[in-house]
């Protein structure tokens, strides 16, 4: 122990000694107090999987991902929620889920690396802890690009695409195009696809042997030869009825696509030019077919100027909408939007059908 007195009395070197000793141990010290202040270093704890893929199913991973912990995961199966417990943003993790699909899945842990929303750093965390088993591919597999899902059959997307294709599962219908193409040209086409219309629209690896191709020929919906489906008619098609010219089928259709799609027919009235007369002779010759599903707008994603683009939105209510989202977050239900000062019974009755929270 150095005293005070011993301090003064000893000479310059031991002075100098001693000064050093203090320096040193409040460092220490000072290490110590902020070290113990640092949160719990991530808790690593290993769980052995037998991991077992078929063909191309996706299956997601049923072993637990805890935010404070790492376990052995094969990236080839775990869902968005699981790579956002990673350590990944929401974006991030979908990012890499569409990687994932494009690339037909993660044949080795350096596939991983090259996606860009993983560095460096965040690989060499998880390198220890991928699994990545062998995929077999039988001689049917391909690449095609996903347009949507739907309980029911979809008509009107043979209008739009000549190669269409359809895969079936119990009562749901996946529907795709551009089997066998590119990976580029599926690129492009997928970029130039309606993203609100084809909000899921991705590049899957699958067994096209499966896949059943739809012919433009083929009927479109059982109607009666009189009348024409409001939301799969054409504007040729629509000349056809008495007092409808080239400029009226025109905005008809342009309105419909505004909308993103027709739900009754008495919303012909808000065509500009229609009078009286030739709406109800069109309202005798058109039906609407509730199977075919409306282009919806997300009021969990959009921005002001793409929700005011519909006709029944304007500045004012999308600027509501997308505040009360920004204040209180994203909407659980688009029910939400009636806690917005602007929205009465009225007007969400008349939004509802064409939103969307996902």
């Amino acid at each position: 122990m150095i005293w005070l007195g011993d301090y003064f009395e000893s000479n310059a070197s031991q002075r100098r000694g001693a000064l050093v000793l203090l320096v040193l141990i409040a460092i220490v010290g000072i290490s110590y107090l902020l070290n113990s202040r640092n949160p719990a270093q991530l808790k690593l704890i290993f769980h052995e999987q037998k991991v077992v893929v078929q063909s191309n199913d996706i299956k997601v991973d049923s072993v637990p991902i805890e935010s404070d912990q790492l376990v052995k995961f094969n990236p080839n199966i775990i869902n968005k929620e699981k790579w956002i417990k990673l350590g990944f943003s929401e974006k991030q993790a979908q990012i890499i889920l569409n990687y994932r699909s494009s690339i037909g899945g993660f044949k080795t842990s350096k596939d991983l690396a090259k996606c860009y929303v993983i560095d460096s750093v965040k690989f060499r965390q998880l390198l220890p802890y991928l699994l990545v088993p062998k995929i077999k591919y039988n001689d049917n597999t391909c690449t095609a690009l996903f347009l949507l899902k739907s309980d029911t059959p979809i008509y009107y997307l043979n209008q739009k695409f000549d190669n269409l294709f359809y895969l079936r599962s119990g009562n749901s219908y996946k529907y795709y195009i551009g089997k066998d193409l590119s990976k580029s040209i599926l690129d492009s086409i997928c970029e130039s696809l309606d993203s609100i219309e084809f909000e899921n629209a991705s590049i899957e690896l699958l067994d096209c042997f499966k896949l059943k191709k739809i012919n433009y020929k083929q009927s479109k919906l059982a109607v009666s030869v009189n009348e024409l489906d409001l939301n799969l008619t054409s504007a040729k098609e629509l000349t056809s009825i008495r007092g409808i010219g080239a400029v009226l089928s025109l905005r008809i259709i342009e309105y419909r696509n505004s909308l993103g799609g027709f739900i009754s027919v008495n919303q012909l009235d808000e065509v500009f030019g229609l009078d009286n007369e030739t709406l109800q002779t069109i309202k005798n010759k058109v039906t609407i077919n509730d199977t075919i599903p409306l282009r919806k707008l997300n009021i969990n994603q959009l921005t002001i100027d793409s929700l005011k683009s519909h006709p029944y939105i304007n500045w004012n209510l999308a600027n509501a909408i997308v505040q009360f989202r920004i204040q209180h977050g994203n909407y659980d239900s688009f029910e939400k939007i009636k806690s917005i000062h602007l929205v009465n019974n009225k007007i969400y009755l008349k939004i509802a059908p064409y939103l969307t929270i996902r």
